[in-house]
C-alpha cells in the first residue's frame, strides 16, 4: 500500500511513523508558518531529528530603517519590532500590499503627529546565528541611538511575539528611554512563554530565542524578565502596556494563548477577530481591528504629551509669549508646581542659561511624572540679587518656554539678605568667644579656622532656611562668606559641595559661582574636577558687597567679626578686608582704601585690590572736590 505525504523516520523501514517523527513535523510546519504567514514545504529532518542543513532557511536580511521621518521631525517616533522568524518589513505586510504603518501613517488625526521606525534583527528558523532576546535589545539599543530615535520627545514601541520581550528588556535597561516612553502595544506576545516552545523539548534546536519562550514555569529568563519588569513598573517609569491576542489557530495549534498575551497588560485586551498569530499584525484595511486599537492607545496615552490642557501650572502666569514666576523669598527656598493631568506618565526639561544665578531642584532633567502627580520644583538664589532671572521650561512635547523669575522688591531682598548676613556675622562672633576666648581660636590650624566659619555659615543658613537642600545651603554659605570677604572659607564650602553634593556642583549657578569665587581669591583649585565657566569679564566677578555695604556702618555683628578676624594672623587679612568695607559705608573712602591696602599687603586677592583701586579713586576724586 502506498504513503501519501512526507517520508518520515521509521515509514521507509515500513514502520509506523515515530511520535518524536510526528513532533518534528509539528514544530516544523508550524514555524514556517511562522516564518512567512502561509503553509510551505517542511524541512525534512533526518533521523536523529535535527534538521538537514542544506535546506534553505528564512531569515529576516532587511535592516532598521525609517518607514517615514518628518521635516521637522514630529515629537513622537513610533517604533516597530518584529517577532522570532519574523522581517523587518514583511511581518507588518498584508498579503495585498497593504503595510500596517501605511495604515498608521493615514489615521486620522495621527499620521502627522507621528514618525515610524521599523527595527529588524537576525532570526533564522533552526539555525545557530539568530539573536536571543538579550542580543536582539542590545542591538536594538544601537539601533535607537544610531538612528536618533532615542532623542525624540516620546518614543512608542509596537511590538509582535517575541518582539515585546525585547522591547521589555530594552526598556528594564534603560529607564531613561522607558520615562519618555508612554505606551507599549504588544500583538500576541508570549508574556508567560509560548506554548508552542513545548515542543521545542523534543528536537535539538540550536535557537537561544525559542528557548528563551519556554512556558515561564519552567523558565528562568522570562521570570527575571517578569521580576524586573515589575521592578520598573514599581519605580513608576514602566509605560502603560496594552495587548491584543490572537483568536485563530496558526496551523494545528494556538501560538500564545489568551494566558501568555495578557500577564502585563494595563487595561483588558481584545482578542482580534479572524487572526492567527501570523495575521494578527498584518491588516488590510484602515478599520480593522488591529489598527484601531493602536490607534486608540497613542490617542490616550501619546498624544496627551502633545496637548497643553494635559498640564497645570498654577504658580506660572502668563504674560505675552512668556511665563511670570514671582520669586516672594528671595532668600530663602521658592516652590513651584507642575501637574500631570493626562492620563499618561509625561516628563519635562529645565534649561538654565550658562551664567544663570538662579538654582532650581530638581538639578538633573528630564525627569517623568506619573498621571495625576504634581512635580515640585525648588527655586533659590545666589550671588547679588537682581530683579529678574529666567529657564526654559518645555512640557512633555509642548513648545518651549521662557519663564521669567522675578524679584517684586528688590529692596527689600537686598535688605533681607543684609540680616542673614548679619544673622551669620553673630553666629560667627558667637561660636570664636565659645572656643573660650580668642586664644582659644588663635590655637587652631588655619584649616580649621577656616572650616569652623564655614561650618558656622551652614548652620547658621540651616536655621534659617531649614528646607533648603543639604548641598544648596553649603552653596549659600559659599556665596555669602564671598560677600563678607573671607574667600578661603568660601571657597573650602565650595569643594565640600563638590565632594559631597556632585549633583548640585553641576547646576549652572553653582558652578557661575564657583568661578566667582576663584575670579575673587585668584585660585583656581576651587572646582577640583567639575567646569566652571570662563567668566567674560573679570572684573564684574568681584562684587563691590552691596548689601554688606548698605548695614554695614550701623552692624555692631560686623565690626567684632572685623575684630575678631584681625586678632589671628591667619584670618587677618579678612578682617581688614570686612573693616575696609565698613569704613566705606561710613563714606571714609580714605579709610577703607588703608584697610584694604593693608589686608592685600597680608594676603593679595584680585577683589582686595579691586577694592583698593576704587576705594583710592574716591577718596582722591573726594579730595579735588
Amino acid at each position: 500500500m502506498s504513503s501519501i505525504g512526507p517520508t518520515l523516520p521509521g515509514r521507509a523501514r515500513g514502520k509506523s511513523p515515530t511520535g518524536r517523527a510526528w513532533l518534528n513535523l509539528l514544530f516544523a510546519c508550524a514555524f514556517a508558518l511562522l516564518a512567512c504567514g502561509c503553509p510551505g514545504p517542511a524541512p525534512t529532518p533526518d533521523d536523529t531529528g535535527t534538521r538537514n542543513s542544506a535546506k534553505p532557511q528564512p531569515v529576516n536580511t532587511t535592516d532598521p530603517y525609517w518607514v517615514h521621518q518628518g521635516n521637522p521631525h514630529a515629537k513622537i517616533a513610533v517604533v516597530f519590532v518584529h517577532g522570532i522568524f519574523g522581517d523587518t518589513s514583511g511581518t507588518w505586510t498584508n498579503a495585498n500590499g497593504t503595510r500596517f504603518f501605511d495604515l498608521l501613517r493615514s489615521a486620522p488625526g495621527i499620521g502627522d503627529k507621528v514618525d515610524i521606525y521599523a527595527f529588524g534583527f537576525t532570526s533564522r528558523m533552526f539555525a545557530q546565528g539568530s539573536l536571543d532576546i538579550r542580543e536582539a535589545s542590545l542591538k536594538l539599543h544601537e539601533y535607537l541611538d544610531y538612528h536618533g530615535v532615542s532623542q525624540y520627545d516620546s518614543v512608542v514601541f509596537v511590538a509582535h511575539s517575541m518582539g515585546g520581550l525585547v522591547v521589555m528588556r530594552e526598556l528594564i535597561s534603560h529607564p531613561d528611554l522607558s520615562a519618555k516612553t508612554p505606551l507599549l502595544m504588544l500583538y500576541a506576545t508570549p508574556q508567560e512563554g509560548s506554548q508552542i516552545t513545548n515542543i521545542a523539548k523534543y528536537i535539538v534546536v540550536n535557537n537561544n530565542a525559542i528557548r528563551q519562550m519556554l512556558p515561564a514555569d519552567a523558565n528562568d529568563y522570562l521570570k527575571q524578565l517578569s521580576d524586573d519588569w515589575m521592578g520598573l513598573k514599581s519605580s513608576g517609569a514602566a509605560p502603560k502596556v496594552i495587548c491584543a491576542y490572537e483568536t485563530v489557530k496558526t496551523g494545528p495549534v494556538m501560538i500564545v494563548p489568551w494566558t501568555s498575551a495578557t500577564r502585563f497588560c494595563d487595561e483588558a485586551p481584545p482578542g482580534i477577530a479572524g487572526a492567527d498569530h501570523i495575521t494578527i499584525v498584518k491588516p488590510d484595511r484602515q478599520e480593522h481591528e488591529s489598527v484601531v486599537k493602536l490607534v486608540n492607545a497613542l490617542r490616550k496615552y501619546a498624544l496627551p504629551r502633545l496637548d497643553a490642557t494635559t498640564w497645570e501650572t498654577p504658580d506660572f502666569s502668563p504674560e505675552t509669549d512668556k511665563w511670570v514666576y514671582t520669586l516672594a523669598q528671595a532668600n530663602d527656598l521658592n516652590h513651584a508646581g507642575l501637574i500631570n493631568k493626562s492620563q499618561a506618565r509625561q516628563d519635562y526639561r529645565i534649561v538654565l542659561p550658562a551664567n544663570s544665578k538662579l538654582w532650581i531642584s530638581p538639578e538633573q532633567t528630564p525627569r517623568s511624572v506619573a498621571p495625576g502627580n504634581r512635580e515640585d520644583l525648588r527655586l533659590f538664589v545666589y550671588g547679588e540679587l537682581q530683579p529678574e532671572y529666567s529657564f526654559v521650561l518645555q512640557l512633555a512635547s509642548l513648545p518651549q518656554r521662557t519663564v521669567l523669575v522675578r524679584i517684586p522688591n528688590l529692596s527689600a531682598a537686598k535688605a533681607a539678605k543684609a540680616q542673614q548676613i548679619e544673622a551669620i556675622a553673630q553666629a560667627v562672633n558667637g561660636r570664636i568667644e565659645s572656643q573660650a576666648g580668642d586664644a582659644s581660636f588663635k590655637a587652631l590650624s588655619d584649616e580649621n579656622k577656616w572650616q569652623l566659619l564655614a561650618d558656622t555659615a551652614q548652620s547658621s543658613i540651616a536655621e534659617s532656611s531649614p528646607e533648603l537642600p543639604a548641598g544648596a545651603r553649603w552653596v549659600a554659605a559659599a556665596d555669602l562668606l564671598s560677600q563678607l570677604g573671607i574667600l578661603e572659607s568660601s571657597a573650602l564650602a565650595m569643594r565640600i559641595v563638590e565632594k559631597d553634593y556632585p549633583q548640585t556642583a553641576q547646576s549652572p549657578a553653582v558652578r557661575q559661582l564657583a568661578a566667582q569665587v576663584s575670579a575673587q581669591s585668584g585660585k583656581k583649585d576651587v572646582f577640583v574636577t567639575t567646569p566652571m565657566p570662563r567668566l567674560k569679564d573679570k572684573e564684574s566677578a568681584l562684587p563691590r558687597n552691596e548689601v554688606v555695604l548698605a548695614s554695614a556702618g550701623d552692624s555692631q555683628a560686623l565690626l567684632e567679626l572685623a575684630k575678631h578676624l584681625e586678632s589671628t594672623p591667619a584670618t587677618k587679612s579678612n578682617g581688614l578686608s570686612l573693616k575696609g568695607d565698613i569704613l566705606k559705608s561710613r563714606g571714609d573712602e580714605a579709610g577703607a582704601a588703608r584697610a584694604y591696602s593693608e589686608a592685600k599687603s597680608i594676603r593679595f586677592t584680585p577683589v582686595l585690590d579691586s577694592k583698593f583701586k576704587h576705594a583710592a579713586a574716591s577718596a582722591q576724586q573726594g579730595r579735588e572736590i
